[in-house]
């Protein structure tokens, strides 16, 4: 049986082998992303700054201006419109590419850190436990949110969203660990509190959702804190996120922008909708399961290292579906229709609380069992290929992949999949091309009106969405965005109605 073993250290190596495999196609085809819709219109006024003065503190100034106009104006969200607003592509339209890797490396970076909060139940846990569940986790959020092109791709949702997601996540495992460190001087303690009230005044300016779970999260935070009657300062940066959140909430730009939406649903019925939306996500999404169920005999190794744990986490389901609920709520109230933006956050925020619940439940398993501990830190191959193995097959299976020989040919939309098949076949570089090559004709044409090619679009990286209509924003910001010259995007439709 021993040379069957392999130890946990190796697993997170094989771990961190397929989490490169898996991502790095995504990451590939960044190179071909565009800026597209609310990328073009909303950083136009900093990228117009950089574009007359060639200053990125220029730049800066002008998307403040711009943030500040929109909160009057549009949206009260101002951290999250600001990141919008201030664009890497101002100076630079190909340079769309930044944002993806950036959130991998940030996304990795803040899975870590939040578990690494295990070493505040012991420091003895090894770091291959650690960096194991990392890399689940990664695979598990990189490529399988429920929507790659709004979460990953598409800048201003996978800012919006995806990154203050990863802000929150990072913001939260680091004032735990604060509240756990038992020596820190004076100076040092200060100037973390400052950190922590100013960042999560920004958290409380960002995207609702991740703003008002927040606020529910470190409700909870702050009832485990006077539960254990840790120091009353860390409540402290509560105050500053609901400071953002009522500065966001009292922007005049809120009233214009749900006139558009549709009349607010009242309170009650919000609150019990949004409990339905969260059990509803929990019961009906399987495939978003498959692959934590890989940590079950991770957390069972772990065990050993874990002591006894409290009653309270067992009331750990019940916060989780308000976390969700608190996640859901300001779409229902705002009557705001549920994207996959939105549905890539409730992802996001599942994942974690699944993979903490998962961990829980297993060590309650074995406390009272405790025959099923493994007493050294190995598992049995065989049995880990074949968990692999069965789990491959559920995602492969739910993501419609088939296979033919004669010709050969493979078809499957899982992420990683659908990207390695565009980059060989070459979609992404066709849409790349096509995408520059318009706007090349733009910047260099004289004439009036343009025609566009109704089918610029990529499965993975989006599409313009230029519309029939010539004097359409998404047609107007195309052109504004890329040259200062007066021409209408047309379609051979609109030209053939027009003569």
């Amino acid at each position: 049986m021993k040379k069957f073993s392999v130890s946990i250290r190796t697993l997170s190596i094989l771990a961190t082998i397929a989490m490169v495999v898996l991502v790095l196609p995504l990451i590939l085809t960044a190179f071909y992303n565009r800026p597209i819709l609310d990328d073009l219109v909303q950083p136009y006024p900093a990228a117009a700054a950089y574009r007359q003065t060639g200053s990125i503190i220029q730049a800066f100034g002008a998307a403040i201006q711009e943030t500040v106009r929109i909160w009057h104006a549009y949206s009260g969200i101002f951290s999250s419109m600001f990141v919008s607003v201030f664009a890497p592509h101002i100076i630079n339209y190909t340079y769309d590419f930044i944002h993806p890797i950036l959130l991998t490396v940030f996304l990795v970076v803040a899975i870590y850190q939040a578990v690494k909060c295990l070493h505040l139940v012991n420091k003895e846990i090894p770091v291959a436990y650690l960096w194991l569940m990392t890399m689940v986790l990664s695979i598990m959020l990189l490529t399988t949110m429920p929507s790659v092109y709004e979460g990953y791709y598409w800048y201003s949702a996978a800012m919006n969203y995806t990154f203050f997601f990863i802000f929150s996540l990072l913001l939260f495992s680091c004032l735990i660990k604060s509240l756990h460190r038992q020596s820190q001087n004076t100076g040092r303690k200060v100037w973390s509190h400052i950190a922590y009230c100013l960042c999560f005044f920004i958290l409380g300016g960002a995207n609702w959702m991740i703003s008002t779970y927040s606020i529910v999260v470190y409700g909870f935070l702050t009832i485990w804190i006077l539960f254990k009657n840790k120091p009353k300062t860390y409540i402290l940066p509560l105050l500053f996120l609901l400071m953002g959140y009522l500065l966001a909430i009292s922007a005049p730009g809120n009233t214009a922008r749900q006139t558009a939406v549709g009349e607010r649903l009242p309170l009650i019925e919000t609150f019990l909708t949004s409990f339905s939306h969260a059990f509803t996500f929990c019961t009906q999404n399987w495939q978003y399961y498959l692959i934590s169920l890989l940590l079950i005999p991770v957390f069972f190794h772990l065990k050993k290292y874990v002591p006894k744990l409290p009653k309270y986490l067992l009331l750990m389901p019940l916060c989780s579906i308000c976390i969700l609920a608190a996640a859901y709520f300001p779409l229902v109230y705002s009557a705001y229709s549920i994207m996959y933006r939105h549905q890539n956050i409730i992802f996001f925020v599942f994942s974690i609380l699944l993979v903490i619940n998962e961990a829980i439940f297993v060590f309650w398993i074995a406390e009272f069992i405790p025959k099923l501990l493994p007493k050294k830190d190995t598992c049995f191959f065989p049995a880990v290929i074949a968990a692999v193995v069965a789990v491959t097959f559920g995602m492969l299976s739910y993501y419609r992949t088939s296979i033919s020989f004669s010709p050969f040919d493979v078809s499957c939309n899982y992420p990683s999949a659908l990207a390695t098949i565009h980059l060989v076949q070459g979609y992404s570089k066709n849409y790349a091309g096509s995408y520059d090559h318009l706007v090349e004709k733009l910047q260099t044409t004289e004439d009036d009106v343009l025609i566009v090619d109704t089918f610029l679009r990529s499965p993975l990286l989006g599409m313009p969405d230029l519309q029939l209509d010539p004097a359409s924003w998404i047609n107007e910001g195309f052109v504004k965005f890329h040259t200062d010259k007066e021409i209408l995007l047309a379609q051979p439709r609109d030209l053939h109605l027009q003569q």
